[in-house]
């Protein structure tokens, strides 16, 4: 072998190292520059699951919501899917901050989430220092920066008590186009199918509700079974009009070739005529607890998820770890404060609570609560499906089948006193 042949396989070895280490350091500078994804938040305020097309039976007749059944039909589709709280500002805190309303405080419209638990837990600050441009684009102001989650630049409310959520889409497509090609986290709200029910266009007109039509009510206003199918009706309107919202931001990001994840849920339900004979209830939420308040619809939806129908107990908790991780932002919290990536599948044996806030006394009185609608307020049963359960606490936490289920009346138990004790600190 010649001194040039060796030279020549030295230099042959030396381009190949080279080139290897140009591979390495080109993936390494692709991988530090890559573009976190657009990430894309939906809470349709009072939307009940039974609403959604992707959750009917077949043969229910038409889908009021073609377009959430569209993104469910290529994303993640949730079935048991519950909400922390079925009060509005409650359960917005508890997707922002990862916590049960026990745990952040927020037990009621209007109240705060403490400064010093904002700046750690607030999802919008967090994504902010991930490199995002964040804002929220709602359609009531019954928010009014009350849960106390800064970093949403802007949150934008039109400074209305209701604006339709068309309204606030073309807002934030606005807003999507003055952020050029910077990553985004998007919330949009949706109160269309909040009270009062009906187009949006006259909500206005019925505004704040009529409280004999609306919560606790006198039975013998609804006698004429139509005047409930009416009020079915434009429940169902305020669902339509809403999921045409959705349609046009969803529309609105593929025309401009951006392709988020994207998560739609509802903050709760609502219940229609179900306890008006027998209780008084009718046309709320917030006051009794029941599957038609706490079910919420649930999908997860983008590139790379893979269509599925996810059985098991899942909670609004989640979201916010899933959104999180979806942005690469790690949350080593997650697994000690029992919340999951929403991308995996629900633990077996997997508990979830959900509560309400207390009556005392004198809101009994005011909200004319009879002893009927009192105990139905106490006592509420444990449901379970696919290995998953929920715990719903009432005043006394006490699960109808609690002899059946003793770990679940257990848990029901420690949630109630955790519950409590965030009632006394307060």
């Amino acid at each position: 072998m010649t001194g040039s042949d060796t030279e020549q396989r030295r230099t042959a070895r030396g381009r190949r190292r080279a080139a290897a280490l140009a591979g390495v350091l080109l993936a390494a500078t692709l991988s530090g520059c890559s573009r976190p994804p657009d990430l894309v938040l939906v809470t349709f305020d009072t939307l009940r699951r039974d609403h959604v097309g992707a959750h009917r039976a077949p043969g229910a007749g038409p889908s009021p919501t073609p377009h959430l059944d569209a993104l469910a039909a290529r994303g993640r589709t949730f079935e048991g899917a519950l909400t922390t709280m079925p009060t509005t500002s409650p359960a917005h805190a508890s997707i922002f901050t990862g916590l049960h309303p026990r745990d952040h405080g927020v037990l009621r419209n209007g109240d705060r989430v403490p400064e010093a638990l904002a700046a750690e837990r607030s999802l919008p600050q967090q994504l902010r220092r991930a490199g995002y441009r964040v804002g929220a684009f709602v359609t009531t102001n019954v928010f009014g920066g009350a849960m106390g989650l800064s970093g949403f630049e802007p949150f934008d409310d039109a400074g209305t008590p209701l604006r339709p959520g068309a309204d606030a889409v073309a807002a934030a497509l606005r807003w999507l186009d003055e952020s050029g090609r910077d990553p985004v986290f998007l919330w949009l709200h949706l109160y269309d199918p909040h009270s009062p029910y009906g187009p949006a266009a006259a909500k206005p007109e019925h505004y704040p509700v009529d409280l004999g039509r609306y919560g606790w009510v006198e039975p013998r206003h609804y006698a004429d079974p139509a005047a409930r199918a009416a009020m079915a009706a434009l429940y169902a309107e305020g669902a339509r009009e809403a999921d045409a919202a959705l349609g046009a931001l969803v529309e609105g990001f593929a025309a401009r070739g951006r392709a988020p994840y994207w998560i739609a849920t509802a903050d709760h339900g609502e219940f229609l005529d179900e306890h008006l004979d027998a209780l008084g209830f009718a046309y709320g939420h917030g006051s009794l607890l029941g599957p038609e308040v706490l079910d919420v619809p649930l999908v997860v939806a983008g590139p790379g998820i893979a269509r599925a129908r996810v059985p098991g107990a899942v909670s609004l908790v989640d979201v916010y770890t899933t959104l999180l991780a979806l942005a690469g932002v790690g949350d080593p919290r997650a697994a000690a404060e029992g919340r999951i990536d929403l991308r995996g599948e629900p633990p077996s044996g997997r508990v979830v609570t959900a509560a309400r806030r207390f009556f005392t006394p004198e809101d009994r009185q005011k909200k004319r609560i009879t002893e009927a609608a009192a105990r139905a307020i106490r006592a509420r049963a444990v449901a379970a499906s696919d290995g998953g359960a929920l715990v719903v606490v009432g005043e006394d936490g006490a699960p109808a089948d609690a002899a059946r289920a003793p770990a679940l009346a257990d848990a029901a138990a420690h949630a109630l006193a955790a519950q409590r004790r965030g009632e006394e600190g307060r």
